[in-house]
């Protein structure tokens, strides 16, 4: 019996080896990002004494996180990202492999930290020296997003204001 189970671990060694040496290797980068709340009035009020409130607002926040999750997934905001990577592999590889941007996406994991407003980002690719640029092209397009849609969000304000001061003054 010994021989028996010396071949049988020999034969699992063995092709542990082998499984090892014939597959991918794929290497991991994250980084967490802090995603922006709304304003809102329930969240300026103190509504820790109105349990109702409280809720409303909690769910409200929670949406708010999770569409800037969605944002964040969206192509709008990932596609310079994927045709930065669709590049880089083309001119490393010399080869004119379509990558799809629906199986591209599948290398990430995003996941909210609970009871947060982070975001925690996590990108596999077989390509070690793509991780870190890839990473870092993703978190200057979500602040370039952010930032123009915060911009957004105050011409919008300044508008309203500019048109109620007319109104105010006609009146």
């Amino acid at each position: 019996n010994k021989s028996l189970i010396f071949i049988f671990t020999l034969i699992s060694i063995l092709f542990s080896l082998f499984l090892g040496k014939i597959s991918k290797k794929y290497w991991e980068g994250q980084f967490q990002i802090v995603l922006r709340k709304e304003n809102n009035s329930l969240t300026n009020l103190n509504i820790n004494n109105i349990p109702k409130l409280n809720k409303l607002s909690t769910l409200s926040q929670s949406s708010a996180l999770l569409t800037e999750l969605e944002i964040l997934k969206s192509p709008s905001v990932l596609l310079p990202v994927f045709e930065f990577v669709q590049k880089e592999t083309n001119n490393s590889r010399n080869k004119s492999n379509k990558l799809l941007f629906s199986n591209w996406i599948k290398s990430f994991d995003f996941q909210l930290k609970k009871g947060t407003s982070i975001m925690e980002l996590k990108y596999k690719d077989s390509d070690k020296n793509l991780i870190i640029p890839v990473l870092d092209k993703i978190a200057k397009t979500y602040q370039e997003y952010s930032m123009k849609s915060k911009k957004r969000d105050n011409e919008l304000t300044s508008e309203f204001f500019n048109n109620q001061i007319k109104e105010y003054t006609q009146k």
